[in-house]
């Protein structure tokens, strides 16, 4: 009888879609890591969608592994720019909070389509 355990990296001024738990748990694979393709960056008012590339994670990576083990790695045993063992889902699931104060989230123009309204009520994105 062993159990699995899914951790996940998510920061205090960011927000994450009302089915962000339920699609990483669907997506569960014991020793990968699991992250949404697509999130969106919020700066100064507006949204920007951000694609994250095949091969990396995004900040809001999780990990899945069993409570078998002796000791539990968690998600942070590698930041998401050196996780490369990815299980990407096809949808958006995340949400960044763009501001001055955290830099390392400068928007790239080449990686952000903006949103209006329209596309995300029409696909049904919907963030708690």
């Amino acid at each position: 009888d062993h159990k699995e355990i899914l951790t996940i990296n998510l920061d205090s001024d960011d927000f994450i879609s009302k089915y962000f738990v339920e699609r990483l748990s669907e997506s569960f694979e014991l020793g990968k890591f699991v992250d949404f393709k697509m999130g969106v960056n919020v700066y100064k008012g507006k949204a920007f969608m951000k694609n994250i590339s095949p091969h990396h994670a995004s900040p809001f990576y999780g990990y899945c592994e069993s409570t078998d083990s002796d000791e539990i790695k968690t998600v942070f045993h590698k930041s998401h720019h050196k996780a490369f063992n990815v299980k990407k889902i096809n949808d958006i699931g995340w949400g960044q909070v763009c501001h001055d104060y955290n830099i390392f989230n400068k928007l790239q123009n080449e990686t952000k389509i903006l949103l209006d309204d329209k596309f995300v009520l029409n696909k049904n994105i919907s963030f708690v």
